[in-house]
């Protein structure tokens, strides 16, 4: 008893000392973070053994040793900020750098000693943004909340990027209709999404801009321009939607007068559905697993292309079975190709 006693003095006396250093640090507001003190983890899959966060109770000299260089410093490592608040803390999250500085917080760049701008190698959370796995299962289904509200925030934020540069890109060209006026005047189908087959059997789809794709750029700057790849041509909006159609002389007329510029660069990959590809529906959700065969989209799809409705319904039928009767192909296409129904 006598022992515990003491102990828990001391730790107090320590934490005194802790705050005294960090007096001058404000509040960090934000509920995207948690505290790592305490927290049991293993440095990545393969590790055979469980390591622990330092926390003050085990041994407050090494906790003070150790942590107090770093009071009101902070990190940033693959995305994820760290930092050390008054009490000797450590903290990591989705942080923006701003709240920290404001804080009273100094950015601490690599690895080294503090005094020589770097974060200890030995200080741990290095070992938590680099495939660490908490063990903690009520802190890691917290940190598990954290990461996808951070990861939609993100894709929210990233994607109304996309949008507003689109946006530039487009009033840059002469465009006289809308998107609808357009639609409605010639044939085509929004391509964003479309999965489709080539002519060896491999399963494709056109990318949906949600934030994180590469084609994201070249989308941008062709906001307000159309292509011609392999008889269908495309056009991008205003918000950055791809639409193709046949390469027919109507419809390129239609996309001259509107005030679409004619962009003779295939090298940007515009658009990847040539007459030999067979169209058999959309993706969902952006996951390829989720896209299903579709008879009214191949219908659309076959009209906007200038083929035959029907008749294209019997190749992609044929393209199907032909693709699950062949076993080295059967696993890619049967995540996007399912059976027709009647």
């Amino acid at each position: 008893m006598t022992v515990k006693t003491v102990f828990h003095s001391k730790t107090r006396m320590v934490l005194r000392e802790l705050e005294k250093a960090g007096g001058h640090l404000g509040i960090v507001q934000t509920d995207t973070f948690i505290c790592l003190d305490g927290v049991p983890y293993k440095v990545n899959s393969n590790d055979r053994y469980s390591h622990v966060f330092m926390s003050i109770s085990e041994n407050p000299d090494a906790f003070y040793d150790e942590r107090a260089p770093l009071i009101g410093h902070f990190m940033f490592s693959n995305g994820i900020a760290y930092w050390v608040e008054a009490g000797g803390k450590l903290n990591a999250g989705y942080v923006d750098i701003d709240a920290l500085k404001n804080a009273g917080y100094k950015q601490l760049s690599g690895y080294g000693s503090p005094e020589n701008g770097g974060w200890p190698p030995g200080a741990g959370p290095v070992l938590f943004d680099q495939g660490g796995i908490i063990l903690d299962y009520d802190v890691k289904d917290r940190w598990n909340l954290i990461m996808k509200r951070q990861s939609l925030n993100m894709r929210i934020q990233t994607k109304q990027m996309f949008l507003d540069d689109c946006a530039k890109s487009f009033a840059e060209k002469p465009i006289e209709v809308t998107t609808d006026e357009l639609l409605s005047r010639g044939n085509f189908i929004k391509a964003d999404g479309l999965a489709h087959v080539d002519h060896i059997g491999r399963v494709h789809h056109v990318p949906v801009i949600d934030g994180y794709d590469a084609a994201t750029a070249h989308r941008v700057r062709l906001a307000g321009c159309f292509a011609i790849e392999g008889g269908v041509t495309g056009f991008v909006d205003n918000k950055g939607n791809l639409y193709i159609g046949q390469a027919s002389i109507e419809n390129l007329d239609l996309l001259d007068q509107s005030g679409y510029q004619f962009l003779d660069d295939t090298r940007l990959d515009f658009v990847k559905i040539g007459n030999g590809a067979i169209i058999v529906g959309y993706v969902g959700d952006y996951d390829m697993s989720k896209a299903n065969y579709d008879l009214n989209t191949v219908k659309r799809a076959a009209v906007a292309l200038g083929r035959d409705p029907d008749g294209y319904v019997g190749v992609v039928q044929t393209t199907i079975a032909r693709l699950h009767g062949n076993q080295e192909t059967m696993r890619a296409s049967e995540a996007v190709c399912q059976p027709i129904r009647y």
